[in-house]
């Protein structure tokens, strides 16, 4: 099943409280208000779970800690595909977010390299060549020696 969601705005966060987060939101009348992908800018060996993308709709309750498997950029939408042992909510296998405006360069950016999901990115062949990213910043290491 697909999680269908027609996004009014997207709000992007970088290095805030270690974390990086896009967050979508819709227009008047939806019966959603936020779909949110976020991850730690650092991998920590101690907390495994902080290394992956922790996705929620509307609120912490409705969300998780999920391995996409998948981001397709399309020039109106982002389809994104879980891990094919995952189901985001236990219902969905896939989520597409349709967006008012094409999808440009900093949403693509901020997906290969705010959420470092550069080597689970396609892009649709009506995608413009100038808009594509490739993945150039990675998440640092936490080893023992740092608090």
């Amino acid at each position: 099943m697909r999680l269908d969601l027609t996004a009014r705005e997207a709000h992007w966060f970088w290095d805030e409280l270690e974390t990086n987060a896009i967050s979508f939101t819709p227009g008047e009348g939806a019966d959603w208000s936020w779909f949110t992908f976020q991850r730690g800018v650092a991998d920590d060996p101690e907390y495994p779970d902080m290394n992956t993308v922790h996705v929620e709709l509307d609120d912490q309750s409705q969300g998780g800690y999920y391995d996409l498997a998948g981001v397709l950029f399309l020039p109106d939408r982002i389809e994104i595909a879980f891990a094919k042992d995952q189901l985001f909510l236990d219902r969905y296998r896939t989520a597409c977010i349709l967006l008012p405006e094409p999808v440009d360069r900093r949403i693509v950016d901020f997906f290969a390299n705010g959420l470092f999901l550069g080597n689970r990115i396609s892009y649709g062949s009506e995608f413009p060549e100038n808009d594509r990213v490739e993945q150039t910043e990675f998440p640092h290491m936490i080893d023992d020696q740092e608090v």
